[in-house]
């Protein structure tokens, strides 16, 4: 006798979110959480608030951009050789008259460190990957060219 089982998708179930973190607590399952066997309303008691993950993802991005994204400072060119080589570089291209990399290795989400060489100066900030390297050179050169 065969049996299926249906595969629950993620972005089917709703999640259980504690404003002003980073992070989802848990996932929730029939009005329970599927790692702990608690109910929602034990969360709720806790200041927590059930919703979707999109909703969640929403609330958390702007904590995380407060917390892990800032300005570009500029470094020295040892700083940038030794983050270009502790690990294979993400997105290594040259263009604008500017060199641009970023760390392979990931701070969360989608943040990760970004490197500019431009006009024999070197940058570095934390940033989504969804920021171009002509949105990063813009910013340095506005901080320090202008």
């Amino acid at each position: 006798m065969e049996t299926t089982q249906k595969k629950i998708k993620i972005s089917e179930l709703d999640v259980i979110y504690k404003p002003g973190e980073t992070n989802v607590t848990t996932f929730i399952k029939d009005g329970k959480s599927i790692y702990t066997g608690k109910t929602v309303d034990e969360y709720l008691k806790e200041g927590c608030i059930l919703c979707s993950m999109d909703e969640a993802c929403e609330l958390i991005r702007p904590i995380e951009d407060r917390k892990y994204t800032g300005p570009f400072k500029e470094i020295t060119e040892e700083q940038y050789n030794r983050s270009l080589e502790v690990l294979p570089p993400e997105r290594w291209i040259k263009s604008h008259n500017a060199q641009f990399f970023r760390m392979s290795e990931y701070y969360t989400s989608n943040i990760t460190s970004h490197f500019i060489q431009y006009k024999n100066r070197y940058f570095s900030a934390n940033k989504r990957t969804s920021t171009t390297e002509l949105q990063n050179l813009e910013e340095v050169q506005k901080l320090f060219f202008s």
